[in-house]
Formats: structure tokens, sequence, C-alpha cells
């Protein structure tokens, strides 16, 4: 038989780990719609730079495929590799 105060820290532990889960869910969450409300923003902007031959379209790639690495990062298949701010 487990012992009561054993198993009341047991479920506080389970506790915190889930309200840690929901609050990195949250904290995901807003990033990814900061960085999309960035990314267009970026998208749209580098296009004109390029048109006004302010940006090199070499370099718009370079910046839009970086885009593309952190849309990876944030939104990555492996949950144990993903980015933790509690860590």
């Amino acid at each position: 038989m487990i012992p009561p105060e054993l198993e009341r820290k047991a479920e506080i532990a389970l506790e915190n780990a889930s309200n840690r889960i929901v609050e990195l869910d949250k904290y995901i969450a807003r990033i990814s719609v900061k960085y999309h409300e960035i990314k267009d923003l970026l998208d749209v902007y580098s296009d004109n730079w390029v048109k006004y031959g302010q940006l090199d379209a070499k370099k718009r790639g370079e910046i839009l495929s970086g885009c593309i690495e952190l849309d990876d990062i944030i939104y990555h298949e492996n949950p144990e590799d993903a980015y933790d701010p509690f860590r």
C-alpha cells in the first residue's frame, strides 16, 4: 500500500506538470500568432524592398527561408525537442 503522504505528493506533482503543459501550450500559441503577424508583414515589406532596390532578391529568399526554419521550430513534430521557456 502507498503511504497517503506519498500519494498526495504524487498528485501535486501531476497537477503541477499538467498546469505547466497548459501554460506552455498558451505560450506557444501566443508566440505562433505574433510570429505569423510578423512573417506576413515581412513578406509584404520585403517584396516592396526588392521592387524598389532596397533589398537583394537573394537576401529576401534567405530571410524568408529563415522564417520557414522558425516555423519548423515552433511547430516541431517531436514535443520533447520543442522550446520550453520554463527550462
